[in-house]
This record gives structure tokens, C-alpha cells and sequence, in this order.
């Protein structure tokens, strides 16, 4: 998670630098022959460098993916190189340098560079970091423009002369700047914090995810024995049947086999019988005879 944010930042800074690299080119091309030849360098010099870091990191993140680390770094080059173009405007002629020091583009820019630095939300004190650096870059801004010549006032009747320029600038500035720091700071931390949140709902819901896969696991498992004792049960019973079956069987061939010995017995004491009369009858025969002959 880390990983994509870095990247998702270093990409918005980037577009971010672009930008900034567009509006110098722009505004010396449009400036160029109004300002000294010390004031050009000084412009050319921070275009030049700014041009170079920032083409060499784009390629360079497209290569290696990764490069927060770098991308933060050059964060701070980015405020350094911004006010070397503004020192620029601020040196030698004291009439441009009062002019320009009033003017909102560099404290835009500056502005931007510590708002884009708070898109590390991973990193919550880099913001802090930039932020404090774009403060000494502003207050670093009406002292090098006092050295140059520049007077400044509270008179409101005094601001229109030459060499003029108001004094809450030099004071209201650096801390509008302080309390911008502060609430980028915050609006990072509350970011980080719902960003934690996130991930812990989202781990909350992976643990969830992997209990009720193994409960799944376990339902199966435990489903698969079942259909296995089942299946034992069925088979001890069918063979229990066919036992029964058999033994049925067997006790009906036993009936049978004991009604014929019954039918058999029944008939044999009838022929017993039968020899008993036939005995007595000769008996009698015989006791008759016996009286005839005697």
C-alpha cells in the first residue's frame, strides 16, 4: 500500500513540476529583454536546473518504479531552485525588485510545491519539512530585496514611490505560510489516519475472509465424513438385510424340512397302529383256534 501511494505522489508532484517548468520558460521568455543580464543568468540558471532533475526523474521513476525516496529529496531542491529564480528578479535593480517581491506567482508556486508534498500521506512530516523550507524561502525573499535596496514601509502614501514596498508582506506572508504548513500537516495526518483505518478494515476483512474459508475447509471435511459414515451405514445395512434375508430363508427350509418329519412321524405311528391291530387280531385268531383245537 505503501508502495502505490509513493507512486501515485511522485506522478502528481511530477505533473506538478511540469507545470512550474512551463510558467518560467513562459515568464522569462516574456521578461527577458526588461531584466539585467545578472537577472537572467540567475533565471536561466534555475530553469536550466530545474529542466534537468526534473526530465532525469521522470525517466528514471518510469524505470525503477519506486523512487520516493529520491522524489522527496527533490522536493526540497524544488523550493532551493524556485527561490534562486526569484532571487533573480530581486537582485541588482531595487524598482523591479519592489515590484516583484508583491507579486503572487512565486507564493503560488511555493504553495503548490508544499501543498503536492503533502500527497505523502505515508510520509506525514515531509509536508512539515517542505513547508518550513518554503517559510525561509519567503522570509529569505524581502531580505534579499532589502540588501538590494528595496525600502519598506507602512505609509500607504509611500508605497506608490519607487524602491517601495509594504511591510506586512515581509511579516504576513511568512506566517500565512506557517499556518498553511500547519493545516497541510493536519490534513495529512487526518488522511493517514482514515487511510490506517482502511487497511485495518480491509485486514479485518481478509481475517474474516480466511475464518471462513477454513470453516468452509472444515464444513467440507467434516461433510465428506458424514457422507462416508453414511455410506457405511447403508452398506452394514444392506448386508444386514441380505443376513436376515438369508436367515429368513433358512428358518423357512427348516419349517418345511420339520412339517415333512412331522407329516412323516404321523405317518409311521399310523402304520404302528395299524400293526398293533393286525397283531391283536392274530392273537385272537390264534387264542380261537387254540379253544377249537383243544
Amino acid at each position: 500500500m505503501d508502495k502505490h501511494i509513493s507512486q501515485y505522489a511522485s506522478r502528481g508532484i511530477q505533473i506538478t513540476r511540469f507545470l512550474i517548468l512551463l510558467f518560467f520558460i513562459a515568464a522569462e521568455a516574456v521578461a527577458y529583454t526588461a531584466l539585467t543580464s545578472l537577472q537572467n543568468t540567475f533565471n536561466l540558471t534555475a530553469i536550466g536546473i530545474f529542466a534537468t532533475y526534473t526530465i532525469f526523474y521522470e525517466f528514471w521513476s518510469r524505470r525503477k518504479g519506486d523512487t520516493g525516496r529520491l522524489g522527496r529529496v527533490l522536493s526540497y531542491i524544488d523550493i532551493v531552485t524556485v527561490l534562486l529564480a526569484q532571487s533573480g528578479a530581486l537582485i541588482e535593480d531595487p524598482n523591479i525588485s519592489s515590484e516583484v517581491l508583491g507579486q503572487a506567482p512565486f507564493y503560488l508556486i511555493y504553495m503548490i510545491l508544499t501543498a503536492a508534498s503533502a500527497l505523502h500521506i505515508n510520509k506525514r512530516y515531509h509536508v512539515v519539512r517542505v513547508g518550513s523550507l518554503a517559510t525561509l524561502a519567503v522570509i529569505a525573499a524581502p531580505i534579499v530585496a532589502y540588501y538590494n535596496g528595496v525600502i519598506f514601509t507602512s505609509d500607504l502614501q509611500k508605497l506608490d514611490l519607487p524602491n517601495h514596498a509594504p511591510l506586512n508582506l515581509a511579516v504576513s506572508l511568512p506566517l500565512y505560510f506557517i499556518a498553511f504548513t500547519m493545516v497541510m500537516h493536519r490534513t495529512t495526518g487526518v488522511f493517514q489516519r482514515l487511510l490506517l483505518e482502511s487497511q485495518a478494515d480491509q485486514k479485518a476483512a481478509n481475517d474474516r475472509k480466511e475464518l471462513l474459508e477454513e470453516a468452509r475447509e472444515r464444513m467440507d471435511a467434516t461433510a465428506s465424513a458424514i457422507r462416508g459414515a453414511v455410506s457405511g451405514m447403508s452398506s452394514f445395512v444392506g448386508t444386514f438385510n441380505d443376513e436376515m434375508q438369508g436367515q429368513a430363508s433358512a428358518f423357512e427350509e427348516i419349517s418345511a424340512t420339520m412339517e415333512e418329519l412331522s407329516s412323516t412321524s404321523e405317518k409311521s405311528a399310523e402304520l404302528v397302529s395299524n400293526q398293533y391291530r393286525r397283531i391283536d387280531s392274530m392273537s385272537q385268531e390264534n387264542r380261537t383256534l387254540e379253544r377249537l383245537l383243544g
